[in-house]
C-alpha cells in the first residue's frame, strides 16, 4: 500500500494512513521512524498494539516527543545497549532490548569463496555511521597476514565525512 505517491503534508499521510489501518485492521504495527510514529497520531486511540524499533543513538526528533509517543508506543524495541540507553534518557517505556544481529546455525559461518574476501558497505558517510572504524578495522585484519590483502572492501555512499575517509584510505 503507497499512502501517498505525491507530495502531500504530514496531516494528509496521516490521515490516509488512519483510513487504511481501519480498512486493514493490523493486529501489530511495527515501525521504524519517529515519523512514522507522527502518522499514527490520529489511530492512536483504536487501542492498537504499535512496536518501535529504535535503530540510531541519536534522535532526528526532539527527545520530548517521547511523552507523545509513549502513548501510542505498546513497545520500543533497541538494537543494541547503546540505543537501549539512549531510548532509556529520553523517557521511552517499556523498552526490549533485541540486538542487531543473529547466532549462525550450529555455530559455524558459512564458507566463503577464496581469497581476498571482497566487502562492500553501504550507507551514509557520517560519522555516526563510524566507517572510519570500519577502514580501521580491514587495515588490522590485512595487516595480521603480512601478505596479500586478505580483505578488500568497498564503500558506498555520500556524505560530510567523505574527504575525511577519502584520507583514511590513501593513508
Amino acid at each position: 500500500h503507497v499512502v501517498a505517491r505525491q507530495k502531500v503534508s504530514l496531516l494528509q499521510r496521516s490521515f490516509k494512513l488512519s483510513r487504511l489501518i481501519k480498512e486493514i485492521a493490523p493486529d501489530i504495527i511495527h515501525v521504524h521512524l519517529a515519523r512514522a510514529l507522527l502518522l499514527l497520531l490520529p489511530s492512536w486511540s483504536r487501542g492498537l498494539i504499535v512496536v518501535y524499533t529504535h535503530h540510531n543513538v541519536r534522535f532526528n526528533f526532539p527527545p520530548w516527543l517521547f511523552v507523545v509517543f509513549n502513548r501510542i508506543v505498546s513497545r520500543y524495541v533497541a538494537i543494541s545497549d547503546v540505543c537501549l540507553h539512549a531510548l532509556e534518557k529520553a523517557g521511552a517505556a517499556p523498552i526490549q532490548l533485541v540486538r542487531n544481529g543473529t547466532d549462525l546455525p550450529n555455530g559455524e559461518a558459512r564458507t566463503l569463496g577464496s581469497e581476498p574476501y571482497r566487502l562492500i558497505s553501504i550507507g551514509g558517510l557520517t560519522q555516526q555511521k563510524s566507517f572510519d572504524t570500519l577502514l580501521k578495522a580491514m587495515h588490522r585484519l590485512n595487516n595480521e597476514s603480512n601478505e596479500v590483502p586478505r580483505f578488500l572492501l568497498d564503500i558506498v555512499g555520500n556524505g560530510s565525512q567523505r574527504t575525511e575517509l577519502e584520507r583514511i584510505c590513501d593513508s
